[in-house]
């Protein structure tokens, strides 16, 4: 899980099959009362974006 370059605090970005961990994660280490934390598939982008992403959600 990792932060997403140039993004406000608080976005990340991965692979669906992480989103258990990291939705635990934050749930556990979170500074807040309620937090929001949703996840949003990406469905089009630009080639170097999803293989930026791809890259990133492989590590």
């Amino acid at each position: 899980m990792r932060p997403t370059s140039g993004a406000r605090s608080g976005d990340f970005q991965d692979n669906a099959a992480r989103y258990p961990e990291l939705e635990a994660h934050l749930l556990e280490h979170r500074p807040w009362r309620n937090p929001e934390i949703n996840a949003v598939p990406m469905v089009a982008g630009t080639g170097a974006v999803l293989d930026r992403i791809a890259r990133s959600a492989a590590q």
